[in-house]
């Protein structure tokens, strides 16, 4: 064998070595990529279905904080929601709410940030198709999910919710009981302003988190710990990896049995190992 024959042959190897860990490469971020927009609508529809079937929450109407394209609005029809208010930061993504929405006349949209105070704020545009958009800035998120960055920072209005809601009557007079929100870590400054409609609220979807994913986000036992104080209490967790999941909290008269200090939740892992998780249901 000459040495340009066996120059070509390992020039092949090298390069089928190097498409074989560029695909396991491409894998690996999609298959992160998936973790971090998992679909939502399917979580929301077993969270729900709790709420409503072991627990006896009504289904009168939702406030869906962090609306994004309305996901989930299949699934609330599916389990006859009869209102839903979709409130969403991103003005850029308006247009396709109200494409999404059209055919439903008990959905409503509002464009702003929910917040524990009013004015404007920065909030920071995600690269999957904002998914991953949030007022916080991406901080363990970058580590955990690193082909998810930020694409744009943005000024965009933020409201309390409860002033909001005193502003337009016909939506404070809407028998809204329920709350679903998702907005990357800034859960709980959008329920500071929202403390006189937590009063008439009987559950609350929230994606939860376990660290930083965001810089100062709340985590779930912080949150737990706010909830409490307004009567609700943590009866489903749902995780996805060791960085976030979903959990429902429902108010104590619907949960006479539950223990009203949940469990917290412990991952063990580190940046850069495998996710394992231990999670609670009651």
């Amino acid at each position: 064998m000459t040495r340009k024959n066996t120059f070509l042959i390992l020039l092949s190897a090298f390069l089928l070595f190097t498409a074989t860990i560029i695909t396991i490469y491409d894998q690996w971020q999609l298959s992160l990529q998936r973790a971090v927009t998992r679909p939502t609508e399917l979580t929301a529809k077993g969270l729900l279905h709790t709420a409503f079937k072991k627990f006896n929450v009504p289904n009168n109407g939702i406030i869906h904080i962090g609306a994004h394209n309305a996901e989930e609005l299949e699934t609330y029809k599916e389990l006859n929601v009869s209102n839903i208010l979709w409130i969403e930061a991103d003005p850029d993504l308006e247009a396709e709410l109200i494409n999404r929405t059209k055919n439903d006349p008990h959905s409503k949209i509002a464009i702003f940030a929910a917040s524990d105070h009013s004015g404007e704020a920065n909030f920071f545009v995600a690269s999957n198709k904002g998914a991953s958009s949030s007022m916080l800035k991406l901080k363990n998120h970058l580590l955990r999910f690193p082909s998810i960055t930020t694409t744009k920072e943005i000024t965009v209005q933020q409201e309390r919710l409860d002033d909001y809601l005193d502003q337009h009557p016909d939506l404070k007079n809407t028998n809204y009981n329920l709350i679903a929100i998702d907005i990357q870590g800034a859960e709980k400054i959008a329920l500071m302003g929202a403390t006189k409609t937590l009063k008439n609220i009987d559950a609350i979807l929230a994606e939860v988190n376990y660290e930083e994913l965001y810089e100062n986000a709340v985590l779930i036992n912080e949150l737990d710990q706010f909830l409490q104080a307004y009567d609700f209490v943590r009866v489903d967790t749902r995780s996805y990896t060791a960085s976030f999941g979903d959990a429902l909290y429902v108010k104590n008269k619907f949960c006479a049995r539950c223990d009203a200090t949940p469990k917290k939740i412990y991952h063990t892992s580190k940046i850069g190992e495998p996710d394992t998780l231990q999670t609670n249901k009651l």
